[in-house]
């Protein structure tokens, strides 16, 4: 897909920047730099119903923590 020329000034001036680290990302069109992609954590299922925390057991439904207290919404999807 060809930029236009005023495409192609926005991005120079102000390049895409890691949400994480503050960077600018590359190559172009990445959203998070490679650094930072390789320490991300990606949440595994069995999780939270609640809260989306991963579970350690698949025989839980909620997290230890959403189960003692009361949470302001009704579901979080990590």
């Amino acid at each position: 897909m060809k930029l236009s020329l005023k495409e192609n000034l926005l991005q120079l001036l102000f390049p895409r920047r890691c949400p994480v680290c503050g960077q600018i990302v590359l190559p172009e069109g990445a959203l998070i730099c490679a650094g930072c992609v390789q320490k991300l954590h990606f949440i595994r299922q069995p999780s939270c119903k609640k809260c989306g925390t991963e579970l350690i057991s698949d025989r839980e439904e909620y997290c230890p923590d959403c189960k003692r207290r009361h949470r302001s919404f009704e579901s979080g999807v990590a």
